[in-house]
């Protein structure tokens, strides 16, 4: 079967509609992940996902059923736009900034494919929720693993803004965690905490801290930051 959507990271709900070749020929299908079988629902109307949903399909006819057809949807709710004032490298780009929402988290490995990597700049990040928006905590996933150039961030930042334009400083942190940059390994976060938070937008600063550091092997060169997965509560 054919559908409409294709997997990948949206941030409104998606209408799913699914066709064959034939046209009589029935559709079944699943939201669950599971493969549909004779069983499943047969698709008689277009769907809508508005929540992270695996849609698999399979048409049937005489031989039995055809080989299934997989889409990875995530909707995510309650963000307008997402925007990076800079690109990231290339290759570590994981799709670009609705990567960093799309509810999969990078591994050990920074070329897994789902980091972002900024070689010798900062993460800056724009989010426009499209109305005030009350928010208590953002969260960040970062990557240490020094052999490789990639550093814990030096500071991260948050800035709010009711038009997009004037964005005042709303919180910094240093925390112990980025200050750990030859003790701890691989995966990591920090969380910062917000008070009496409710604007439209949302400004996140993550600061690459620059160049390697005195006595690492590529002592000033441009060091790496690799941004994975931000949560927003």
């Amino acid at each position: 079967p054919r559908l409409s959507v294709a997997s990948g990271v949206y941030l409104e709900p998606q209408r799913v509609t699914m066709s064959t070749k034939e046209k009589d020929t029935p559709i079944r299908y699943s939201l669950d992940g599971a493969d549909p079988g004779l069983g499943s629902p047969v698709y008689r109307d277009p769907i809508m996902v508005d929540i992270p949903t695996v849609v698999k399909a399979v048409s049937v006819d005489r031989r039995g059923l055809s080989a299934v057809t997989r889409r990875e949807i995530t909707v995510v709710k309650g963000v307008k736009s997402l925007t990076l004032t800079a690109a990231p490298a290339e290759k570590y780009s994981a799709g670009g900034a609705l990567a960093l929402v799309d509810g999969r988290r990078g591994s050990e490995r920074y070329n897994d494919g789902l980091w972002l990597g900024f070689e010798g700049h900062d993460l800056d990040l724009l989010f426009d929720f499209g109305s005030p928006r009350a928010l208590s905590s953002v969260s960040v996933g970062c990557l240490n693993d020094t052999a490789s150039w990639i550093f814990l961030p030096a500071t991260a930042e948050l800035f709010a803004s009711s038009d997009g334009n004037d964005f005042r400083p709303v919180h910094q942190v240093s925390s112990d965690l980025m200050k750990m940059r030859n003790s701890v390994k691989g995966a990591q976060g920090f969380t910062i905490s917000l008070e009496d938070f409710q604007e439209r937008y949302l400004r996140v600063v993550v600061k690459n801290i620059g160049l390697c550091p005195p006595g690492h092997s590529a002592e000033g060169k441009k060091a790496w930051l690799f941004i994975d997965e931000m949560t927003i509560q």
